[in-house]
């Protein structure tokens, strides 16, 4: 620019020459100016693009970390589960082991109803709906008493839900 209006202080060039340039040169300013706009734009989509990554990532790892609370939980309440059922099929056992075929094994099923609870005689086979609970009777044939009783009851959600022996 410098040049051109010393260019035409001297005379050297003539005035159409110098209105070209001039007009050439406004247009390169033009045309860098939108350079440098799309520049910005693309820097500020860059910086937008990487922080949509890093909000990604962020939230996938929460998500991650959710999953496995969750999966470690179920597994907690699994084992509780199992706990509670080995324990109870424990105590099962002392009642009804190879050695003591003096006892009587009697299956009830407890149902909600309505009316309140019903109690239905079953056998090991019998099939049973959510919610249900199922009583097990081991009762002792030989004393003259008619023999101490012992019940577990198990359900088909919580897998071990008590372990009771009466007094007489």
């Amino acid at each position: 620019a410098g040049l051109l209006k010393s260019a035409k202080e001297r005379g050297s060039a003539n005035p159409f020459n110098y209105f070209q340039a001039d007009s050439e040169l406004n247009d390169m300013r033009g045309r860098l100016d939108e350079a440098i706009g799309i520049k910005a734009q693309i820097e500020d989509k860059i910086t937008q693009a990487q922080q949509d990554k890093a909000r990604t990532v962020l939230d996938a790892r929460l998500e991650l970390e959710r999953t496995i609370s969750a999966t470690e939980e179920t597994m907690a309440d699994e084992t509780r589960n199992a706990a509670a059922s080995a324990q109870a099929l424990s105590a099962s056992d002392a009642f009804v082991s190879p050695s003591s075929n003096s006892k009587n094994v009697t299956f009830i099923i407890m149902r909600r109803s309505s009316q309140g609870m019903k109690e239905m005689p079953a056998m090991d086979t019998s099939e049973i709906n959510p919610g249900d609970l199922i009583k097990v009777r081991f009762e002792s044939t030989t004393t003259a008493t008619g023999g101490n009783q012992e019940s577990v009851g198990f359900s088909p959600r919580t897998p071990a839900v008590s372990l009771h022996t009466p007094t007489n």
